[in-house]
């Protein structure tokens, strides 16, 4: 499934998941049930009960998955946390004004 937007709410059952690329700065929010996640490379595992929240703070793919298998799970998505619209600001404006790689790396 693809979705391109800032704002979604997913619910996952049984057997489904949610697999999110390039979503570092994302907003994850279980409205519904427990949800699993875990991000490609990285021995964390993530599990939020409903209510709770977790921002991607790395580049590596995202799997999201319902905990438990009776239940389902709803995920909020949202991509325009404030570490998220200065990410794209910063990407952006690295496009605009490249930096001269004599200044590259310096503070």
């Amino acid at each position: 499934m693809l979705i391109d937007t800032r704002h979604a709410r997913l619910p996952l059952c049984r057997g489904q998941f949610l697999r999110l690329a390039h979503a570092r700065h994302t907003r994850l929010t279980a409205l519904r049930g427990d949800a699993w996640i875990t991000l490609d490379g990285d021995p964390r595992d993530i599990v939020l009960s409903p209510g709770q929240s977790f921002v991607v703070d790395s580049d590596s793919a995202v799997v999201v998955y319902p905990l438990r298998a009776s239940s389902v799970a709803e995920i909020a998505i949202d991509t325009i946390a404030p570490a998220a619209r200065r990410h794209w600001w910063d990407a952006l404006r690295e496009l605009m004004v490249p930096t001269p790689p004599a200044l590259a790396g310096v503070a």
